[in-house]
């Protein structure tokens, strides 16, 4: 009976402080191997959810420009589109100034989610903040503030000649650890690029602004970081002094 007794104490007694720390010590290593592997998992699969996005908003604008769908200045040739109007969440404009009395795009080119739009103009999704730019005056970009408004860092008014052949948009990760390495650009030529961060910049709202829109194309006789016209970085410097490497 005493012996039975004591090995019903032991086995019914609470765990000793050293095999508490024990315990502790294990969940501290395993946590220490598991959580880094989370945050990189999580950082591959938005940047992969952001390159299918970018290449989704070209095939986008390419069917919206060759469909014509804008056509401002009555040319007959077609004009790139805004995230609101290619998503259907405003009308297709027809005005210089981005103003409409046409309709909605039907059926839309991208998801309704594009025209969700932060105060700033941009789309977030997937751990990346989205925005696209179209050329005013002498190529000086114009992005969304909201789907009624547009911002720019001169005259808020839309070149539709430009329009015909330019449009870009950049990718950067929102604000927050684990959200992406890179920063992505796309424009009218088809190639996307990539460069890395700074932690400091480019990431959550205001990453990329209208006075920096041209900071991926290669500096030229149009080197204004505004200026959305000229040649596309290709693993080279752009103009905002950052690598650009293609993406394949």
């Amino acid at each position: 009976m005493p012996r039975t007794a004591t090995l019903g104490a032991s086995a019914n007694r609470g765990m000793t402080l050293i095999e508490v720390m024990i315990v502790v010590l294990i969940i501290g290593v395993i946590g220490s191997v598991a959580v880094p592997n989370v945050m990189a998992a999580r950082v591959k699969n938005n940047e992969a959810a952001a390159v299918s996005t970018m290449r989704t908003l070209r095939t986008s604008q390419t069917q919206f420009q060759q469909g014509v769908r804008a056509d401002v200045d009555a040319d007959g040739i077609g004009e790139f589109g805004l995230l609101r109007e290619l998503s259907g969440a405003a009308p297709v404009r027809t005005s210089r100034n981005g103003g409409s009395t046409g309709s909605l795009l039907m059926p839309a080119l991208l998801a309704s989610s594009f025209g969700q739009m932060n105060s700033d103009g941009e789309v977030v999704r997937a751990g990346y903040h989205f925005k696209v730019f179209l050329p005013g005056a002498s190529g000086s970009a114009l992005g969304e503030r909201s789907l009624t408004q547009l911002e720019s860092s001169g005259p808020t008014s839309i070149d539709s000649d430009l329009c015909d052949t330019n449009w870009s948009a950049y990718a950067w990760p929102a604000d927050g650890e684990g959200m992406g390495d890179h920063t992505y650009f796309i424009n009218q030529d088809g190639a996307m690029t990539r460069s890395e961060i700074d932690a400091r910049s480019r990431r959550g709202a205001n990453g990329v602004v209208v006075s920096e829109a041209g900071g991926a194309l290669a500096p030229g006789a149009a080197g204004d970081r505004s200026s959305m016209l000229g040649q596309i970085a290709l693993d080279a410097r752009g103009r905002d002094g950052r690598d650009w490497q293609r993406v394949r």
